[in-house]
Order: structure tokens, then sequence, then C-alpha cells
């Protein structure tokens, strides 16, 4: 009955929605969960898009013309054409659906949270050694879960109930995880040339802060919701840079 009764979240007025949203979004950074999200009315659905993409692009832009004024980004060699209208085309409309069922998608499973995804992050960024590597801890890993875990939970009902409590229980971590790996795997984009080249850690900090918002959104809306406010981003920041 209370999940019942708490499945809808109630319309918010315009008048202080602003400071709603901000409330909102400090109470879940401060403590970050998997709960289910709200049932949000459509006006507010689409509000709540709003926010996020107006917070979103006052941050990349804030941080795209400190990046001008500093000589130490010259340096940066950004690897992809814009200009190219079939690399734009990838960049607005392909790439944010298959980066947020990588990145996003699987945030509230143990499984994919703590092993698959992880396993795909390093297949888009590891050199084949790696891969090969990876491949054998897997492996090794999988093969010790069913032996040694699964057999255990079998014997021990309770075994898969503890295992998800701290997982639940340590959720923050899980997703501060995501979104620091979102961004550092958008390093790729730069052309590592030498050690001068160590600000791109900053480079990639809209990212980072794009990547909180958007899982936000995924873990109180829906998957649908991170996917727009993405291609939204990559979008309009395309345009503004090409303009």
């Amino acid at each position: 009955m209370i999940t019942a009764l708490n499945s809808v979240e109630p319309a918010s007025k315009s008048s202080g929605y602003v400071r709603k949203e901000f409330t909102s979004l400090k109470a879940f950074l401060s403590n970050p969960t998997r709960q289910r999200p709200y049932k949000l009315p459509r006006s507010d659905y689409w509000k709540r898009i709003a926010f996020l993409l107006a917070l979103d692009l006052c941050f990349s832009s804030i941080m795209l013309l400190l990046f001008t004024q500093i000589p130490a980004f010259d340096t940066l060699d950004f690897k992809h054409d814009y200009e190219n209208l079939v690399v734009a085309f990838i960049a607005v409309l392909i790439v944010p659906p298959i980066e947020e069922l990588i990145f996003r998608l699987g945030l509230r499973s143990f499984k994919y949270s703590l092993i698959i995804g992880p396993a795909i992050i390093a297949a888009l960024a590891a050199s084949w050694w790696v891969l090969l590597t990876l491949g054998v801890v897997l492996a090794m890993e999988i093969l010790y879960l069913q032996i040694k875990l699964v057999r255990s939970a079998s014997k021990d009902p309770g075994w898969r109930v503890r295992l998800g409590r701290q997982f639940i229980l340590r959720f923050r971590w899980v997703f501060w995880f995501w979104a620091i790996s979102f961004s550092i795997v958008h390093i790729g984009n730069y052309n590592i040339a030498s050690f001068s080249d160590w600000v791109v850690i900053f480079a990639v900090l809209p990212q980072f802060f794009a990547g909180i918002l958007w899982s936000y959104a995924r873990l109180r809306m829906n998957i649908s919701a991170a996917i727009m406010l993405h291609m939204m981003h990559n979008g309009i920041l395309m345009t503004i840079a090409l303009s």
C-alpha cells in the first residue's frame, strides 16, 4: 500500500520549481541510491529534462570557456572532425544511445555493475593483450562464482539476500565509479603525445558532470531520459562549436 501511494510524484508548481529540483538533485548526490523512480506527471517530466539540460550546458560552457583561456589546453589534439557530416551524425544520433546502454542501463544490477560492465569498458579502451588477460581473469572469476558462491547460495538461501543488501548499502560507490569511468573513457577522444597532455584529465570534466546528471536521470526517471539528454548535449555543443 505504501509503494502504491508513493508511486506518483506530486505535480509541482512553477514557483520554486528550480529550487525544488536543486534540492532533489542535491539530496540524491549526497547519498545516491538505486531505488525505483517516481512516476512523474508528463509536464514535470519535461521540466526536469529542461532543468538537467540547462544545468549540464551551463557547466560545460563555463568549463570550455576556461579551457580556451589556459595555454596548456592548446596542445591537446582532438581526434574527431565534427565538420564531417557522417561523424557528426554518429556523434549525435548513434553514440549517445550506445553509451547510455553501456554506462547507465545496468546501474541497478549487481552483476552488470561489478562484473559485466567493467569488462565492456575495458574492451572499449584496451589493447589486445589487456583484453586477453581480462578474458582469462573473467573466466577464472566466473568459474569461481559458479563453483563456490552459487553452490554456497544453494545451501544457504540467505546468501543472495545478504549479497544484494551489501550492494544496495554500497551503491553510492558504484554510482561514482561509473560516473568517473564514463569521463575517463572520453580521454580516448584525444591524441596523447607527451606527458604535458596530462591536462586531458581536466578536459573531460564536462563529461564527468554530464555523466552524473544522466545517471540521476536514468535512476530517477528512465533510460530514455538519459539518452535524450545525451543526444541534446552532443547536438547543442557541436552546433555551438561549429558556429
